[in-house]
């Protein structure tokens, strides 16, 4: 598979390292304590072209693909962007615009996709509810058919951006009996319908990603319109599975410019700071941590690079994407901890910054999959997928 990285992609990179450091990192602590949106800031990301970077041209957005997505994204976390404030666009441009740009109607194309990204409108990716997480097929939002019309009724739970969301896919079964693989269906639905409300915020609530807005969404009745569905009837697991891909590739590219982040943080704390007569950095311990740090970082960035250019060239899988998102999970915790351990005291204040990235690295193992579902997962498909002399067969049968 081919990582070869462009001048353009370079220059993106750095591009956006750029602007995380001139226009969002020096408000980080802010945004953090205060579990704050910024419509400034959001407006800067969308003037960047952040909001739209992967919707086509024909639809307002700049038409990159994955892997230079990735790169960029990369970029600004590479430039000290919190977690929360990256968490903003995930949402709107790798679920909800994908799943618009993939799945949506023409009509709905036209409509949304250019104000998604210009910024003036802001989606969410609303699947997750109280009783059912990681437990995707658990959902008990439901949708009727009512004429040219969709009635929806239940109540989403964490959704990133909801308290702010113009928009919002949603997820619901539309006939339980048929199972999740054919039973749920995909919608978008827009501020201002019939019966679609927003409830609990719970951003201020959150141990991490602060400045990431997180509440509820609630469809009473919600009137929703056929041509906002996404796909036929049905579909919405498929839909689900798509949008993954999308946001997987997008939001571990960031992942990986947190990582080389901290790495520079901490270089730069042990250039500076002295114990018993020496720099840190000349004390082995210290520099032993480094190296962890640069072999977690860079074992990251090639199963991530493999996730976004399998997407960009249509032969990305499930596994690569749970391996991806679980090793992403585990090394930038790692990378944080030795972050923390390598400032010592300072390293558990606020205004040294590196305390927030554990606290922010925590949702990685947590949301879009815990870490236990798709250990799960993963082994299913080892046991099946295993050439077994005598037991191959039947392995597959069995799982």
């Amino acid at each position: 598979m081919e990582f070869q990285i462009t001048d353009e992609q370079r220059a993106w990179k750095q591009k956006a390292q750029s602007f995380a450091r001139e226009a969002v990192a020096p408000h980080a602590v802010e945004l953090d304590v205060e579990a704050k949106f910024s419509r400034e800031i959001w407006e800067q990301m969308a003037d960047f072209g952040m909001t739209g970077f992967i919707i086509p041209k024909e639809y307002g957005g700049l038409g990159y693909d994955t892997f230079t997505s990735c790169l960029m994204f990369e970029g600004f976390g590479a430039g000290g962007a919190p977690f929360g404030v990256g968490t903003w666009c995930h949402p709107h441009l790798n679920d909800c615009a994908m799943g618009i740009l993939e799945h949506g109607t023409e009509a709905l194309k036209q409509r949304a996709l250019p104000k998604m990204a210009s910024g003036e409108w802001i989606g969410a990716f609303a699947l997750s509810e109280w009783a059912a997480g990681s437990d995707a097929a658990g959902i008990r939002t439901t949708a009727r058919r009512e004429g040219d019309h969709y009635v929806l009724d239940g109540v989403k739970a964490w959704i990133t951006n909801g308290p702010i969301c113009d928009l919002a896919l949603v997820l619901a079964y539309t006939d339980r009996s048929k199972g999740p693989r054919n039973g749920m269906t995909a919608f978008v639905v827009e501020e201002g319908f019939e019966g679609f409300s927003k409830g609990r915020d719970l951003t201020d609530e959150r141990m991490g990603e602060r400045p990431n807005q997180n509440g509820e969404l609630i469809f009473e009745g919600c009137r929703v319109p056929i041509e906002n569905r996404l796909g036929e009837e049905g579909q919405g697991n498929q839909v689900m599975r798509d949008v993954l891909f999308w946001e997987r590739a997008g939001i571990n590219g960031m992942c990986v410019g947190m990582m080389e982040y901290l790495i520079e943080r901490s270089v730069r704390y042990a250039c500076e700071r002295e114990t018993f007569g020496k720099k840190l950095h000349e004390h082995q311990v210290i520099v032993h941590k480094l190296a962890e740090m640069k072999l977690a970082t860079e074992a990251a960035r090639l199963i991530i690079y493999k996730c976004a250019c399998g997407k960009r060239d249509d032969t990305i899988t499930t596994m690569d994407t749970a391996l991806a998102k679980m090793i992403m999970g585990d090394n930038l915790m790692k990378v944080a901890l030795e972050a923390v351990q390598i400032h010592g005291g300072r390293g558990y204040l606020r205004e040294y910054e590196v305390e927030r990235y554990i606290r922010d690295a925590k949702v990685v193992n947590l949301a879009g999959g815990s870490d236990e579902i798709l250990r799960d997962m993963i082994g299913m498909r080892v046991v099946r997928d295993t050439d077994v002399e005598g037991l191959g067969p039947y392995l597959r049968e069995k799982w």
